[in-house]
């Protein structure tokens, strides 16, 4: 063990170091690194890192009027926004508001009109209609369609739902993300919070702000790694350019969770179900809960690691969804035909004797 001494003679050495260097720098001009340690040793903390005053927080927009619109209460809260009720006094219309959570943050503000723009250019019963947008104090108001319904994850979780009624409510949804992909746009964050059931159990596609062109690259690996950690496909963990077969790894990923009540990989940990995602370890369903084996091979084929492997559009996804429903529909209805011939000619028989 060192004694004081020796703590003192390393502790002059190190200043005479830091001394030394700091001259040296200072001689050859050399441009510090930010946040660097032993920038900061030399040259002291940068103005960038001195602490200044905490960042304002946003105010509750609760009755306030925001120009023709009077807003009502405050009905979500999300990381990408906060959304309210509104009212629209000209055209008699309750509406829904969302704006950024972080005043003045260029980056949510960026990704909030991205969503206004995507969104608007899409119109399909299964995707929340974008009806205005608005700069107020340096913030962006999307003004959409209030949705007075429950998200699809609480659907899902209110009751048991029969296979039918899940793939049913998902043909919808899918419907959606293809009028979406129709536009050039992949919604890049698909899962069940982000879609809203509205009456008669009709889903509504929303929140758009991680959205982007399918053309348009990546800016960056943050940029390209966006999304919900558990639904997001292989690309978008690597960092690899995103487009469609993305959408639909995310969408097959919900489907699985709700027909079979699991993960469709290993959630053991963070790293397991990320190192399972990336190497196209598909769980088998524990239980199909009465779901017909071909839609579990459609609903895997939709999880490939390699986006060729899966389908090739959301658009032929549905439509084997929606040919699958329609077989069992008439399959049913054949037997329940032949059931009710079989019944009538039994009680015609009572009637009648045994020897009619």
């Amino acid at each position: 063990m060192p004694s004081l001494s020796e703590d003192s003679e390393s502790s002059d050495s190190f200043s005479a170091f830091v001394r030394s260097a700091r001259r040296f720098a200072l001689a050859h001009a050399m441009e510090p690194l930010a946040h660097d340690p032993v920038r900061r040793a030399l040259f002291g903390p940068d103005s960038s890192e001195e602490s200044g005053p905490e960042p304002r927080r946003p105010v509750d927009l609760t009755g306030r009027s925001i120009g023709r619109y009077r807003v009502d209460e405050r009905i979500g809260r999300g990381g990408m926004g906060e959304v309210y009720a509104a009212y629209d006094r000209v055209l008699d219309r309750r509406v829904a508001i969302k704006r950024s959570t972080v005043e003045g943050d260029p980056c949510r503000l960026d990704a909030m009109t991205t969503e206004a723009r995507s969104v608007a250019k899409i119109r399909h019963n299964n995707v929340v209609a974008v009806h205005d947008v608005i700069l107020s104090d340096g913030e962006l108001l999307v003004v959409m369609e209030l949705v007075p319904g429950p998200t699809l994850g609480r659907w899902l979780g209110d009751g048991r739902r029969s296979w039918r009624e899940i793939v049913e409510v998902f043909i919808g949804a899918g419907e959606g993300l293809a009028a979406a992909h129709a536009e050039g746009i992949v919604h890049r964050d698909f899962k069940p919070s982000n879609v809203l059931m509205a009456p008669g159990r009709c889903p509504r596609v929303v929140d758009f702000g991680l959205a982007r062109r399918i053309e348009g690259p990546p800016t960056s690996r943050r940029e390209a790694t966006v999304g919900t950690r558990k639904y997001m496909a292989p690309e978008q963990h690597s960092g690899s350019p995103v487009g469609p077969s993305a959408d639909q790894f995310a969408y097959c990923n919900a489907l699985y969770r709700a027909l079979f009540g699991h993960a469709p990989f290993d959630d053991a940990s963070p790293e397991a179900y990320v190192a399972s995602v990336m190497e196209g370890r598909v769980r088998r369903p524990r239980a199909r809960q009465g779901a017909p084996r071909v839609l579990e091979r459609i609903v895997m084929r939709g999880l490939a690691s390699s986006p060729q492997d899966r389908n090739p559009s959301m658009e032929q996804l549905v439509g084997m969804l929606r040919s699958l429903l329609l077989q069992r529909r008439r399959r049913a209805a054949v037997g329940g035909g032949i059931l009710a011939v079989v019944v009538a000619t039994l009680a015609a028989r009572c009637v009648l004797g045994p020897g009619s």
